[in-house]
């Protein structure tokens, strides 16, 4: 498994290895979220080169400037007394000139104590600026890395030579962690805990129901207790974000019910929310025809993982907690079919994307539409529906489309297409130049690039 996450990242491993190669002193911010799998890149990328590798702890700075030098001497640097970055940076300069210094979580350091940050600009601007040392400074609090890398205000802002982003792998990616799986399964694998390599090895072996009874439905397995775990390292206080998450996984999506639920005032609601989208856990959509900025919005929970448990463990914790599975099982079966059309209506949206550049759901007060692609260039639209828990397509699911999308305002001379997509497809569901049936296998073969 571990091989198998570095070699989904072989663009993130070129594109350190690009930069080391680079002339003069380089720092690099890596972030992404917890889990992700920074540590396993920075310790490949490291493996055949000289430098000093050290995760920061939530301990004190103090205590963290003895175990950095104590690194440095097992990295085969001298032995010396410093009080501070400054100060030890500053003698053995000669000494990591060409060597990699990875300070790994390196929010715990700025969380314990923010003027860090003035010490890391010093060491940049002064001892190192003229050297061929390379800095990465590895982040995982989705705040905390924005300030340091993004925010004007930031001692350090500016100091990156290179800003690089580890996002969860791609579906396509997904498929190498698992070669033994039906793409079916793997569909349904993603669904529940998303692109996180770490995630994975947890879904290898058995079949997808045990592996949610051994994870998710486990009060002793780490799944289990996760997504509380993310949430008390990202924000101080947990009970607004857990709140307004619950909400949303009951279907509470619009500004109105989630106040409603929660009791928050629209102040404090709509302060956590943004703390929620910049963390990349919620996201506000709006119908296709809208300005971003639009007030018709809805806020859905992106990461999958997030989305699984606030769907099918935290409504049902008191049960899992008692270790009686048999309601929190029937929910799941009962309910996963209509939770994965949001996780197969994301797929289509992304392959649709190089064809109809605008692309998104669309509603108004009566009528939803799942997706609705548009392409002014080549004048064609798209209306796209999601048919994953009713099985097969038929004739009154595609007239009900048609039906609805005469809703949606659009030029008369544009091209319409329609598109149904199920699990299945029927015989004589044959596609045609104006509707598109796709079925799981029709997806795998558009995912893969692979004509079964």
């Amino acid at each position: 498994m571990s091989d198998q996450k570095v070699v989904n990242r072989q663009f993130e491993l070129n594109f350190l290895n690009q930069t080391y190669k680079l002339v003069g002193f380089k720092c690099v911010l890596l972030y992404g979220r917890r889990r992700i799998g920074k540590t396993e890149l920075i310790k490949e990328f490291i493996k055949d080169k000289q430098g000093i590798y050290f995760l920061c702890s939530k301990r004190s700075v103090e205590e963290n400037i003895t175990e950095f030098i104590h690194s440095g001497e097992q990295s085969g640097l001298p032995k010396i007394d410093a009080k501070n970055f400054r100060e030890y940076f500053q003698k053995l300069k000669s000494k990591i000139d060409r060597k990699i210094i990875i300070f790994d979580e390196f929010q715990h350091l700025f969380k314990e104590d923010p003027s860090i940050l003035y010490d890391f600009q010093y060491v940049m601007d002064e001892i190192l600026a003229y050297t061929e040392t390379m800095i990465i400074l590895g982040a995982s609090a989705f705040e905390m890395f924005r300030y340091i890398g993004f925010d004007d205000s930031s001692p350090l802002f500016g100091r990156f030579l290179q800003r690089l982003r580890l996002k969860e792998l791609k579906i396509q990616q997904i498929i190498n962690l698992h070669p033994k799986k039906s793409f079916n399964d793997i569909v349904k694998i993603y669904a529940a805990i998303g692109g996180v390599p770490f995630y994975h090895q947890f879904f290898q072996d058995t079949n997808f129901v045990t592996n949610i009874i051994a994870t998710f439905f486990n009060t002793g397995h780490i799944l289990n207790h996760e997504v509380e775990y993310l949430l008390s390292t990202e924000f101080k206080e947990m009970s607004h974000p857990l709140s307004i998450l619950h909400a949303i996984g009951l279907g509470n999506t619009t500004t109105p019910k989630i106040a409603e639920y929660t009791g928050m005032s629209s102040n404090v609601l709509k302060k956590w929310l943004s703390k929620l989208i910049a963390s990349e856990i919620v996201q506000k959509i709006v119908p296709v025809d809208h300005s971003p900025k639009s007030k018709v919005c809805k806020y859905i929970i992106i990461d999958n993982s997030f989305r699984f448990w606030f769907n099918f463990v935290d409504p049902l914790k008191s049960f899992i907690e008692l270790g009686s599975l048999e309601k929190p099982l029937n929910f799941f079966r009962e309910n996963y079919p209509i939770y994965l059309a949001y996780t197969i209506e994301n797929l289509v949206c992304d392959l649709l994307k190089k064809s109809f550049p605008i692309i998104g759901k669309w509603w108004n007060k009566e009528i939803e539409i799942d997706l609705i692609g548009i392409n002014h260039t080549k004048k064609e639209i798209i209306y796209c529906d999601i048919n994953w828990e009713n099985g097969l397509p038929s004739k009154d699911i595609l007239d009900g489309l048609k039906r609805r999308s005469e809703n949606f305002k659009k030029n008369q001379k544009y091209k319409t297409k329609y598109l149904i997509v199920s699990p299945q497809k029927a015989e004589n569901s044959d596609m045609s130049e104006e509707v598109l049936f796709w079925d799981m296998k029709y997806l795998q073969e558009l995912v893969t690039g692979k004509k079964l």
